[in-house]
């Protein structure tokens, strides 16, 4: 387990370890953990160099961010390999996709929490409209 969060997103091993530490509160593992893909015997590794470093570089530029702001919390999905992302189309057309397999929806851009607050950078509780 390497601490690789100081690693440029741009320059992450393709073969670095699922325990390894991607950001502050991220691992590797935790941008392909899957239930579905457990319970179904997929391997949910990525496909190529450029997804990992793309998953990395939404981890720390988005997730990493959220969970300071918001609080700890589990994305139910990172990255989907192609075979795993056949089956969550396959069982959501049968009506029947578990709930830990629908992706987590945040706050939309119009709700007080998302909001750009004109008097401190950051976010705003206030029920401003946006123009």
């Amino acid at each position: 387990m390497a601490d690789r969060s100081s690693t440029p997103w741009d320059r992450f091993p393709p073969r670095a370890q699922p325990g390894d530490q991607v950001s502050k509160n991220f691992r590797l593992h935790e941008l392909t953990r899957s239930e579905l893909a457990q319970r179904l015997r997929i391997d949910n590794s990525f496909a190529a160099t450029r997804e990992l470093r793309a998953a990395v570089n939404l981890c720390r530029e988005v997730l990493e961010p959220l969970r300071r702001e918001f609080g700890s919390f589990s994305p139910n999905s990172v990255y989907r390999c192609q075979a795993l992302e056949r089956a969550l189309k396959k069982s959501r057309q049968a009506g029947k996709a578990p709930a830990s397999t629908a992706p987590a929806r945040p706050p939309t851009w119009r709700s007080p929490a998302w909001r750009p607050s004109s008097s401190r950078a950051g976010w705003s509780g206030t029920s401003s409209s946006i123009s």
